[in-house]
């Protein structure tokens, strides 16, 4: 019920007469009295039986010879009054419960403070900023180009650049100063001095193209200051790309090759030049196999890894031993102004010899010397007094491998693998080439969780000899196969010295004799004594010595 604060009043005025009357009718719904019986006037107490001298009422003590002390019947209700009493009584009730109801519900009120804020003056005007003094504005065109084609340059060759770059781009919106009289209106003087100096520049790879010199030019873009063959001079200058091939591959090998570019614009443009491979060709068979690597921006063009593809056996049909011409081909695609396009092909052409397929080439033969040689020329364990830091070593996630050569007597690219004791199976930790003479150290890792359960345990480390026709590398590849046996797994990922057991300098070396059946799979064992005693160091490999390696 929504009563506003008048009908409230009202109410509880109502309330007020009519519960007082209730009352009142309560009181004296009692006071009718009916019947001949005597009874005490104060108490209603019969005395009916008492003496007729009876001084006091037996109940209450009343003085009974008092005036009106004795009244004759019985007080009896009067229903009708009773009624009447509640039907009073009760509105009242609900008037107040109403009231009291509102009350509790209303929140307590909350004396509000106004604060007068205080009055401040305003804040002064804000300085003007300072207007930037253009030191160049005075200076005549022709001492500005002077100024910036200075050499050597001057520290400040920017701000020169940026004032030329804006007054060239405000004069080609007007007519030249001088126009000649075959009505060509041309770039003006100072203007071409600097196009051609900036082309000049960026042509010369041995000399730096900061970004204003290109942003110089590629402002001047569709204005009389830069003709159409001059950008495009321009751009196609801007994206060198290069390419790597082998000097010579064995038919039906793979085919390596990598590429990459120089970019001599500003990073703007070189973000609207999109390029990607096209084609290679070999002799006069061309594949389009480079056409699935996605186009890239100019400055983002470049091999992710060696990419190498294979020719069909009827496509070697075609490419007879001998010497070739290997091309790849690529296109640059300008995204110009108003979706104007413009683009070329880049081709890289580089000599190549084509090498008959031979059987050696597919199958090692033992060469007497040579293979024993290569064996002793390879170690994964330190020497005594030996300074390098090589072997076996568990880093607590995986396997470090360091691999020392001492003069390979032929060019070594290998496939090194690890095997567990008692396994079936190899893990092949990576590749590491040599050249033939090469006194170095090739260190690999391997993250192989399982073989911290084989610290200490002797581990079988094999190099299997390639001809590397994966990758961009090119020589007379030893392809032999070299296995020691017995390299004990030292624990690298303790500060106490590591302890080397005495089998661990020098571990059972063998090597792959194909038909012999002197040791399991053809190995035979190659006697370790005559290995130089010069070891290559840790520093002169490049590989950082540890302590717990060396057994120091």
């Amino acid at each position: 019920m929504n009563i506003g604060g008048g009908g409230e009043a009202i109410l509880v005025l109502v309330a007020c007469l009519l519960a007082p009357a209730g009352v009142w009718l309560l009181f004296v719904h009692r006071r009718r009295r009916s019947g001949v019986r005597s009874y005490c006037a104060a108490c209603d107490y019969p005395l009916a039986g008492l003496p007729a001298d009876a001084a006091r009422c037996p109940e209450c003590g009343a003085d009974l010879r008092a005036a009106g002390a004795i009244e004759t019947g019985r007080r009896r209700a009067d229903p009708a009054l009773v009624l009447a009493a509640i039907g009073l009584l009760l509105p009242a009730l609900a008037v107040a419960a109403l009231v009291a109801t509102r009350a509790l519900r209303k929140p307590p009120a909350v004396a509000t403070v106004v604060r007068t804020p205080a009055v401040t003056p305003p804040p002064p005007p804000p300085a003007p900023a300072p207007v930037p003094v253009n030191v160049y504005a005075d200076v005549a065109d022709d001492a500005l180009a002077d100024a910036i084609l200075a050499e050597p340059a001057p520290p400040d060759i920017g701000a020169l650049l940026g004032e030329a770059t804006d007054r060239a781009k405000a004069s080609a919106k007007a007519a030249p100063t001088s126009a000649p009289s075959s009505g060509n209106y041309g770039p003006d003087p100072w203007v071409a001095r600097l196009v051609d100096a900036t082309l000049a520049r960026q042509a010369d790879a041995t000399r730096e193209f900061p970004p204003p010199w290109a942003r110089f030019v590629e402002s001047l873009r569709s204005t009389r200051h830069l003709p159409h063959e001059r950008w495009r001079q321009y751009l196609q200058a801007g994206v060198k790309v290069d390419a790597s091939f082998r000097d010579s591959i064995v038919v039906g090998a793979a085919f390596p090759y990598e590429y990459r570019t120089t970019v001599r614009v500003s990073p703007e443009l070189a973000q609207r030049l999109q390029c990607r491979t096209l084609s290679l060709s070999l002799g006069d068979v061309t594949s389009d196999e480079p056409l699935r690597y996605d186009p890239k921006s100019a400055d983002q063009f470049r091999s992710t890894s060696t990419y190498w593809f294979r020719l069909t056996p009827e496509q070697w049909k075609r490419i007879p031993p001998g010497d070739h011409v290997v091309r790849l081909t690529a296109l640059v695609a300008h995204q110009g102004i108003n979706n104007a396009t413009g683009d070329w092909l880049v081709r890289i052409e580089r000599p190549i010899k084509v090498l008959p397929r031979t059987e050696r080439y597919d199958r090692h033969e033992y060469t007497p010397g040579l293979d024993e040689a290569m064996a002793r020329s390879l170690y994964v364990s330190a020497a005594p007094g030996s300074a390098v830091a090589d072997g076996l070593r568990w880093t607590g996630g995986g396997l470090a491998l360091s691999i020392a050569c001492d003069g390979a007597p032929a060019d070594l690219y290998a496939q090194v693998s690890v095997s567990p004791p008692r396994s079936t199976g190899a893990h092949i930790v990576g590749w590491a080439h040599w050249r033939k003479g090469e006194r170095a150290v090739r260190e690999l890792k391997l993250n192989a969780k399982e073989f911290g359960a084989m610290v200490g345990k002797p581990i079988e480390v094999t190099l299997i000899g390639g001809n590397a026709e994966g990758t961009l590398l090119s020589g007379e590849w030893w392809r032999g196969t070299v296995k020691f046996d017995g390299v004990t797994l030292i624990d690298a990922t303790s500060d106490a010295p590591a302890t080397r057991p005495e089998s661990l300098s020098v571990p059972e070396l063998q090597i792959h004799r194909p038909g012999t059946k002197l040791r399991p799979f053809g190995y035979y064992p190659v006697e370790p004594a005559t290995r130089a005693t010069t070891r290559p160091t840790a520093s002169a490999a490049g590989a950082r010595p540890r302590s717990q390696d060396l057994g120091e």
